[in-house]
């Protein structure tokens, strides 16, 4: 008598929750399905040509007219720099190629700096590589 009581007062899942259940799971599912096949389709569409290099900066120093910057390529690619930007405003620099692993010094002139003011300086390459730095004449 007392196992049919205690086998009548237990509860199941009412088969809404269940329900309700099952569909979260198959989204979840489905969700993670698709972040992974779009990270694989991603990964598979990138071709050679949209490699870009990595740059670094090894050092810089400035006058009121110039600014120095010897730049490492840390990037697998060569990247050849052919654009500089001082405070946002386009500067004169002769274009400089730096291979994979190796430094470049590149001069940024045509300037006129004021001592003591720091000026943000954006070196840009070809393929869109840049490289931010600070200095200070």
């Amino acid at each position: 008598m007392f196992l049919k009581k205690l086998s009548r007062s237990r509860k199941a899942i009412s088969p809404v929750i269940a329900t309700l259940l099952l569909i979260l799971v198959a989204v979840a599912s489905g969700l993670v399905l698709y972040s992974y096949v779009m990270g694989y389709l991603g990964s598979m569409t990138k071709g050679g040509s949209s490699m870009q290099g990595v740059l670094s900066l090894d050092s810089s120093s400035a006058t009121t007219t110039s600014i120095t910057a010897y730049v490492r390529n840390v990037g697998s690619v060569a990247v050849t720099i052919d654009r500089a930007y001082v405070d946002g405003t386009n500067s004169t620099l002769t274009a400089v190629s730096i291979n994979p692993g190796a430094v470049g010094q590149v001069d940024v002139t045509g300037l006129s700096l004021s001592v003591g003011t720091s000026y943000s300086v954006k070196l840009v390459a070809i393929d869109g590589t840049s490289l931010v730095f600070n200095v200070k004449p």
